[in-house]
């Protein structure tokens, strides 16, 4: 389904505001990564650098406190590692340098309280401001800069089904609904699918579920085999292993790159732990043993067999 995403973005750099709209068209779904983000704390005496003079240099803007990791590379010197990489701040108002603070604490107007907030207040304020022949057209009285909001072309949802490809091993579009016979069903693996990698193979249903986001391989098996004497000159163009070898018969083995998108294919539910002290508060979940015979639970990086 496609949707229209209109972003508005506000850029406030050295007393400027610049606002840019546009309007795209999205198709998938869009993400947080919060943990891509590296938090890069800021100090009102200035940005932290490293340097392992002793002591710093003396540089506009920097309050020299960051420990020494590094020798100095340019200007501002090496700064710590992935520090620039993703800011977040959690609310802020604009910032003044400590002698800018210092001229608001004794301004007479501000202490006294009872001036009515306009143009000229704002100003001693030390507040920025958009002005207009002199006059005070704008302020912002609050800045706040969040996470970034990105757009990521995924595979398919978490937790939904991954089908065969639709194309051969070629790159070759398959004729249409042939591609469950092209390929079987279960992909290929040297440990009875223990290692999961991102994908999770139901003997039962027959289907290969996606139970982790982020980037993935599945490794596919051509239906019909080779023979020793008819194996082709082929090598599997994403993976290290191009034939599976079962007697007299080759199979030909392509694998497939995925990103399955942190956003869940169905409604999550909660479940409760009924153990020991949470016995007498913890809610029971009714399996229909009519209905099903037994209950696998699939594991994975951010829901682990054992913490």
């Amino acid at each position: 389904m496609n949707r229209k995403l209109r972003i508005l973005l506000a850029t406030l750099a050295g007393g400027w505001i610049a606002s840019l709209t546009t309007v795209m068209a999205v198709s998938l779904p869009l993400e947080f990564q919060l943990q891509e983000t590296t938090f890069n704390y800021r100090d009102l005496r200035g940005l932290p650098i490293s340097f392992s003079a002793s002591p710093p240099p003396a540089i506009e803007g920097s309050n020299g406190q960051q420990p020494a990791t590094t020798e100095p590379t340019g200007i501002f010197g090496s700064a710590t590692p992935n520090q620039f990489k993703g800011l977040i701040s959690f609310g802020a108002i604009p910032g003044k340098s400590l002698a800018g603070w210092q001229t608001v604490s004794n301004n007479a107007t501000l202490n006294s309280g009872v001036t009515p907030f306009s143009g000229d207040v704002a100003t001693q304020m030390g507040l920025p401001t958009a002005t207009s022949e002199g006059t005070v057209l704008m302020v912002l009285r609050r800045a706040q800069i969040g996470a970034p909001y990105f757009s990521r072309r995924v595979s398919f949802s978490f937790g939904s089904v991954i089908t065969p490809p639709l194309k051969d091993e070629s790159g070759i579009l398959l004729p249409a609904d042939t591609a469950t016979t092209y390929w079987r069903a279960e992909p290929y693996t040297e440990n009875n699918h223990e290692d999961h990698n991102g994908f999770y193979w139901s003997p039962h249903a027959r289907l290969v579920y996606a139970i982790q986001s982020g980037p993935m391989q599945v490794s596919w098996i051509k239906a019909v085999p080779y023979s020793l004497a008819t194996v082709p000159a082929y090598t599997n163009p994403n993976g290290p292993v191009s034939f599976r070898t079962n007697g007299a018969n080759v199979f030909l083995v392509y694998t497939e790159n995925y990103v399955a998108s942190g956003s869940p294919v169905k409604t999550p539910r909660k479940m409760y732990w009924t153990q020991k002290g949470f016995q007498s508060i913890g809610v029971p979940i009714g399996i229909p043993s009519a209905r099903v015979g037994a209950v696998n639970i699939v594991y994975n990086n951010a829901f682990p067999r054992n913490v």
